[in-house]
């Protein structure tokens, strides 16, 4: 019984209308959550410390896309971390003031769509 009360709880937890609002918006934290498409290029541009901390944000959100997406074990297969890199590198060209999680959001659904 309690298995069957963990995996319901589970259940309800990955299910995506519940980790957001009604207008489907949710909270994003972090260097993808809070900083720009800008940001993203300016910093990629100088190769700094802080694009790695945009990196490895991205490979979390990806990771956690992974995780909790009935039916999904990797969204990014037969991509590698360059190739993600340069999706986003291209959106935010166009996209500068959107954040990065915005980028991020929208390459999984070119991943899933592809």
């Amino acid at each position: 019984m309690k298995h069957l009360i963990v995996a319901a709880m589970l259940t309800c937890m990955v299910t995506p209308a519940l980790g957001a609002d009604a207008n489907g918006q949710f909270r994003t934290y972090g260097e993808g959550g809070l900083s720009s498409c800008g940001a993203w290029t300016a910093e990629r541009k100088k190769e700094s410390t802080k694009q790695q901390y945009f990196y490895a944000w991205v490979d979390g959100y990806i990771s956690a896309y992974n995780n909790y997406t009935p039916g999904v074990f990797d969204i990014g297969k037969g991509t590698d971390s360059e190739g993600r890199d340069a999706w986003i590198d291209n959106y935010c060209a166009v996209h500068p003031l959107e954040a990065i999680s915005t980028a991020v959001q929208d390459l999984i659904i070119f991943l899933k769509n592809r």
